[in-house]
């Protein structure tokens, strides 16, 4: 905009200079004075550049418009799946309410257990991983119960999996969903139908820092970090850098036979 101004005002004074080369001067009078059509000139100039502004601030108009409409358009639709997301957990926990009550009415206490742990375990998936952090003792529980619904697949003698949690984890706070990852690859990459296997995980609360081991044997190498569909280690790395940056050590050992993470947390 500024070069069409440039630019125009050049012409013109380009224009008056040539024409007091070329158009002498009587009695000390102007070379203007001699050019009738000057002023003529300059309004024609002026029309041009407010026709090249009003083309211009329409263009930054129609585009404005455009880029509003967009956004209200993302909005809308961000609001519609949020409400879709709203609806749809509620038909779930109804119907995991339903089953609940079927399994108590025919006395069927481990189904009805197992249903309470996955209805409060999607519940804290849904609504209490939206917050910035929750309370150790709730990560806890949920990385218990999780244990749980993951044991009902197998024998008693199949999976030993059990939280060891020294130290005091009342008032420490953690991001949520941070855990629960590695539990998930442990069940999944180190457990086998007919073999006995011993996934270990300890927490430690030492003072300014939260201390996480899990270690599992390898029953299933293939893809341990990434998996299509799944988390994923890289994943868990990500948000670690994101939600502690410079406040994490994650340390991974594989040797083939067992997988072990470690992960320091600074508060």
């Amino acid at each position: 905009m500024f070069q069409v101004f440039g630019w125009l005002a050049g012409c013109f004074i380009s224009e008056l200079y040539l024409q007091s080369l070329f158009i002498q001067p009587v009695n000390g009078g102007s070379a203007l004075n001699l050019n009738p059509f000057w002023w003529m000139n300059l309004c024609i100039y002026l029309f041009i550049l407010l026709v090249f502004f009003a083309w211009h601030f329409t263009k930054e108009w129609v585009a404005n418009e455009k880029q509003k409409r967009i956004l209200i358009e993302a909005q809308l639709t961000t609001e519609l799946q949020y409400l879709k997301i709203q609806v749809n957990p509620h038909f779930l926990f109804n119907t995991l309410n339903n089953l609940f009550s079927v399994a108590q009415r025919n006395n069927d206490g481990e189904t009805a257990a197992g249903i309470l742990k996955l209805a409060g375990l999607m519940r804290y998936m849904l609504y209490d991983s939206s917050a910035a952090s929750v309370s150790l003792e709730k990560e806890v529980k949920n990385i218990r119960d999780y244990i749980a619904l993951n044991k009902l697949r197998y024998n008693s003698e199949e999976v030993t999996a059990e939280v060891t949690v020294n130290g005091n984890i009342e008032g420490a706070v953690i991001a949520p969903m941070i855990l629960l990852p590695f539990i998930e690859n442990a069940f999944k990459h180190g457990v086998s139908i007919e073999q006995s296997t011993s996934i270990f995980i300890l927490l430690e609360v030492l003072n300014d820092k939260i201390v996480f081991t899990c270690s599992n044997p390898i029953a299933n190498a293939l893809s341990i970090t990434k998996e299509p569909g799944g988390i994923g280690l890289e994943n868990v790395k990500r948000r670690l850098q994101l939600l502690y940056p410079a406040k994490h050590l994650l340390s991974i050992d594989d040797n083939g036979i067992t997988f072990t993470v470690k992960l320091e947390l600074y508060q």
